[in-house]
């Protein structure tokens, strides 16, 4: 059974494959809130935040307040593979981890960002993924524009 996302729900952390969504039936009762219904089971669920970038959600389900973190299939392959240490150790770098597209460049040199800043939005697999900064710092350079291909392990962003 594949898993196509890790969710971490308050700290606890599961596994979502296919057979678990198929098992799912969600309609969408107004914009932002939904009745989910699981073996027989009705929740009423209204999405309280939405950062889809970073795939960071509150939830209200009942009357009970919870966070949720997703990873998708691609996140967790590329993190099994060891291919989510974006930075050199040596040089501060962020480097693409995969071949794609990139969709956003959020920085520019001299800007100062903090550790966990969005850079760049690169798009891989039909999936977009956040490379975020490793550190607190200024950028010394951008090497990539939107719409630019990259490859693996290119240099995108530096620091000073």
């Amino acid at each position: 059974m594949t898993v196509l996302y890790q969710a971490e729900i308050d700290g606890k952390e599961i596994e979502i494959t296919r057979q678990d969504l198929e098992a799912l039936d969600i309609e969408s009762t107004t914009p932002g809130e939904y009745h989910v219904l699981r073996k027989m089971q009705g929740f009423n669920i209204k999405v309280l935040y939405a950062d889809h970038i970073r795939k960071e959600y509150k939830l209200l389900v009942g009357d009970k307040e919870v966070t949720v973190n997703l990873k998708d299939s691609v996140e967790i392959q590329v993190h099994d593979m060891g291919l989510d240490a974006f930075v050199s150790s040596h040089s501060g770098d962020v480097t693409a981890p995969m071949p794609g597209l990139v969709l956003e460049v959020n920085v520019k040199v001299g800007d100062n960002v903090k550790s966990g800043d969005q850079l760049i939005i690169l798009e891989a697999m039909k999936m977009q993924n956040v490379l975020s900064s490793p550190v607190d710092g200024v950028v010394a350079e951008v090497y990539v524009k939107q719409g630019q291909p990259v490859d693996k392990s290119q240099i995108l962003v530096s620091f000073e």
